[in-house]
């Protein structure tokens, strides 16, 4: 026998003798015994997979957002509700300390510059990107009714500068929680749906993914 042979003899006893350590014990009772084994592994395999799919339908009905865009109108409307009070919302989207914990891309570093919440004060968050980019995001309060209703414009350095976007925030409550509803308008229908086609509603819906996630971790701290 040549030496290449019993080398692949060899390797091919090591590849039988791993998948036999990745199976169940052998049973005791012939085929009956191998049946109930298997059994038991489809089981397993599906409790996981019902468990799994009920953690998806507890993210789906958590995200709630809808996004419209109405074919008349220059504007975008869209609708979160967030499993938390208005007031604590509120706070979450106003103070500076709680912007940085959920404002933008969760890979970035939010910092507030500033952030003047009265009608005339002005708003300015930085975000520095991981290959060190920063982008730049502005605007001025127009309204404050605390906690029902936030008027801005948004801008971004560098990009919207000359087109004005005016935000509304309307913050409802309903049995606990809070039915976040956002419109911004534009001074155009084509100017909405360029600004539609940077994805902002991707960053949006992480954004508000990681207002839940921080709003869960306030409410285990109170």
């Amino acid at each position: 026998m040549s030496k290449g042979k019993i080398v692949s003899l060899a390797a091919y006893a090591e590849r039988r003798r791993r998948r036999q350590n990745r199976l169940p014990p052998p049973p005791r009772h012939g085929l009956a015994g191998w049946t109930d084994v298997y059994r038991r592994l489809i089981e397993d395999s599906l409790d996981r997979l019902g468990a799994y799919l009920q953690h998806l339908k507890k993210e789906r009905k958590m995200d709630d957002l809808s996004v419209a865009t109405p074919a008349d109108q220059p504007v975008i409307v869209m609708t979160r509700t967030f499993d938390a009070p208005r007031i604590l919302v509120w706070k979450v989207m106003t103070e500076a300390e709680h912007v940085p914990h959920w404002w933008g891309w969760s890979k970035a570093v939010t910092t507030v510059e500033k952030l003047d919440l009265r009608p005339g004060g002005t708003w300015r968050f930085a975000q520095t990107m991981p290959d060190g980019n920063r982008l730049v995001f502005l605007g001025t309060y127009l309204e404050v009714v605390r906690p029902e209703k936030l008027v801005n414009t948004f801008g971004m350095e560098g990009l919207y500068e000359d087109k004005l976007i005016v935000e509304e925030h309307r913050f409802e409550e309903s049995g606990g929680r809070t039915i976040l509803t956002s419109t911004s308008r534009l001074d155009s229908i084509a100017d909405r749906d360029a600004f539609v086609a940077t994805g902002m509603e991707g960053g949006a819906r992480e954004s508000y993914s990681r207002i839940d996630a921080y709003l869960a971790t306030l409410a285990v701290e109170s």
